[in-house]
């Protein structure tokens, strides 16, 4: 029993000394990817002559759309602008800053915002995200709204997470709309409508080739949304 509680006590001593290390060099190394992941997206628009905007000093989201965080600061950079098959897109990444404890901390985003001019169909203002169990848990302890549920459509249900006022997102989501996010559900996005404007996130910075698949994923499943639309 001495002997390993000897080695459990060099173990824990060992794992304190190197813990700081640790730290250091994996946020180096999440640095540098980041970094990379940055470079790229300005090379890939301007090799393919996308709209590039540096910095933006706001994104007309804040307080309309859930899937932007209200709390801290939200910085909005390396912005692609243009227009897709009828829609007005930007799509930038978001550096989101807040207060954690006695200090700060922050999240990178990467948001695909698109409008139409003309809406004729009505579309049930909805949000819906990939569901697992960190999402899972923080929507059973902080969210607001509770997750819509199809009893009849087991492999939707258990993908994801949908809020909504509930009388109007279940006549909105047939089964055909609810087979468009079926098909999409490897990208893991998060998509929120409101009115004429969709917006869809995902938790990380993208290359210029994978800004570009979320931006015509983005496209597809909007025009699928107003195509159903009745």
């Amino acid at each position: 029993m001495e002997t390993l509680g000897m080695i459990l006590f060099v173990i824990f001593v060992i794992l304190l000394v190197l813990s700081p290390l640790l730290i250091y060099y994996f946020g180096q190394k999440r640095l540098t990817a980041i970094v990379m992941r940055v470079n790229d997206s300005i090379e890939y628009a301007k090799k393919h002559g996308i709209t590039l905007i540096d910095k933006l000093n706001s994104l007309p989201l804040k307080g309309k759309f859930k899937l932007v965080c209200v709390n801290g600061t939200n910085s909005y950079d390396v912005a692609y602008t243009g227009e897709m098959k009828g829609f007005k897109y930007t799509l930038c990444n978001d550096y989101h800053r807040y207060r954690h404890g006695k200090g700060y901390d922050w999240d990178y985003y990467t948001y695909c915002v698109l409008e139409v001019s003309n809406l004729e169909k009505r579309i049930a203002p909805f949000l819906i995200k990939p569901e697992n169990l960190y999402v899972a848990l923080d929507e059973a302890i902080f969210g607001e709204e509770k997750d819509i549920d199809f009893a009849e459509d087991q492999e939707f249900s258990k993908n994801f997470i949908l809020n909504g006022v509930e009388t109007d997102v279940r006549v909105f989501f047939t089964k055909r709309i609810r087979e468009i996010f079926i098909s999409k559900k490897d990208f893991k996005y998060c998509y929120e409508v409101r009115g004429k404007t969709m917006l869809v996130r995902l938790g990380k910075y993208l290359n210029g080739e994978e800004r570009m698949c979320m931006l015509e994923t983005a496209v597809d499943v909007f025009t699928q949304l107003i195509e159903n639309a009745k």
